[in-house]
């Protein structure tokens, strides 16, 4: 079953997760796709999905969940 434009993609919905080229994952993180190489080469990337001996990809939910867990509280002013 193809997804609609209007489908929402949440991690909620893992059947309706899509895999992100590099590029793409690299834009929804607001990263440069030279960045997103140097976070994985030392690790700290999400996790990835080798789609081809050269080609790697990222299930939307996991670049999501990634971003969530780096997320840290507003310093607070008093």
């Amino acid at each position: 079953m193809p997804l609609e434009p209007s489908t929402p993609t949440t991690p909620d919905n893992p059947e309706m997760d899509v895999v992100l080229t590099h590029p793409e994952a690299a834009r929804m993180l607001r990263l440069s796709t030279r960045s997103l190489d140097r976070l994985c080469e030392t690790g700290e990337a999400p996790p990835r999905i080798q789609l081809t001996g050269r080609r790697i990809g990222y299930w939307r939910s996991d670049v999501l969940a990634w971003l969530k867990a780096r997320t840290t509280p507003a310093k607070q002013t008093t």
